[in-house]
């Protein structure tokens, strides 16, 4: 008997378009840019900008990229987990936001609350729900093979109340 293996078999990303940079949050807070970027190496980051803009619509570009990329119908994933602290809303999962937009209609699918270890602790699952070929919703039912896992890490704490405001100072 064979023991299948699980592989990475591809790998995608995507960011928002706007950039914001360290020139312009000096006008926004008290520092500059040779102190961000002595200390932390950072020139800009990307914002996700509009109205009801959470994680999923980050995810489902990046998603929808890797499914082209590795030539992947959406109806052949079996598993979708979103690792991120910053999900869109409470219920229903971003997981399953991101698996309905994405067109994953066969896929079970979970978050995981982890933020940036997420890519760390969202993958141990995989190998064994393909190499022992168990998995699905349903833990009474008979095993079924889980062939198409995606995972998918995005964080977006600015979108949480508390957090700067990014508004130019006084």
């Amino acid at each position: 008997m064979t023991k299948t293996r699980a592989a990475i078999t591809g790998i995608n990303t995507w960011v928002p378009e706007y950039k914001l940079t360290n020139a312009e949050l000096e006008t926004m807070v008290d520092t500059n840019d040779e102190w961000i970027q002595s200390r932390t190496g950072v020139q800009e980051r990307r914002i996700l900008k509009g109205k009801d803009m959470g994680i999923s619509k980050m995810a489902t570009p990046a998603v929808k990229g890797l499914l082209e990329k590795t030539s992947t119908k959406p109806e052949d994933i079996d598993l979708v987990i979103c690792a991120t602290v910053t999900p869109d809303m409470q219920f229903p999962a971003t997981a399953n936001i991101i698996s309905d937009e994405c067109g994953m209609v066969n896929a079970f699918s979970y978050d995981l609350n982890a933020a940036c270890s997420g890519f760390i602790y969202a993958p141990p699952p995989f190998p064994t729900s393909i190499q022992s070929g168990r998995g699905g919703p349903d833990p009474g039912s008979p095993p079924s093979r889980l062939d198409n896992i995606r995972p998918v890490g995005k964080g977006g704490l600015r979108s949480y109340p508390g957090n700067t405001s990014w508004a130019p100072k006084p």
